[in-house]
């Protein structure tokens, strides 16, 4: 009997300007293993490996990465932690050169909105890296959600939230 492959989501989640992207394209390669970024919605309903980059800000994403994990995915995920003034400046360059809306208040916000929703999903997570992304991506810790509580791991991503913060 021929055995069907693995289906994995690769989520790269982190606030506005955190440097998801710049880190998907970087890493696309390697810990992104090539897979296609789709959608969350259209790659669950294809059935097929993908990667989503995503700041947790939407109840439907949360409630999809459930359904994700309940039709077989393998869930592995990246969050990137930065320092939130550095984020509102990646995001006021970004609007420079791209014309994009620029809303610091929304991107402060929204910020604290990431670090608070993760605690949602981390139980559907089979693999969840946290990068800082100051000067460059470091990798700092990696957990398996099913063999650590989400309470040492809450703890954990507030102290190098608080770190990172306290650099501005």
């Amino acid at each position: 009997m021929e055995r069907k492959p693995e289906k994995v989501l690769i989520l790269v989640i982190g606030a506005m300007g955190s440097g998801k992207t710049t880190f998907a394209n970087y890493f696309r390669n390697a810990f992104l293993q090539g897979y296609p970024t789709k959608d969350l919605q259209d790659g669950i309903l294809e059935d097929r490996s993908f990667a989503y980059e995503t700041s947790l800000l939407l109840p439907k994403e949360l409630e999809l990465v459930k359904r994700a994990k309940k039709k077989g995915f393998k869930i592995n995920a990246y969050f990137l932690v930065a320092n939130k003034n550095l984020n509102v400046i990646r995001c006021r360059f970004r609007s420079i050169v791209s014309g994009e809306k620029f809303d610091e208040t929304a991107i402060k916000k929204n910020y604290e909105a990431t670090y608070k929703n993760i605690a949602a999903i981390y139980p559907e997570i089979d693999l969840l890296f946290l990068v800082r992304n100051l000067k460059a991506f470091e990798f700092v810790a990696a957990y398996e959600p099913g063999l650590s509580d989400v309470s040492s791991f809450l703890s954990d991503l507030r102290a190098l939230k608080s770190e990172a913060d306290r650099l501005s």
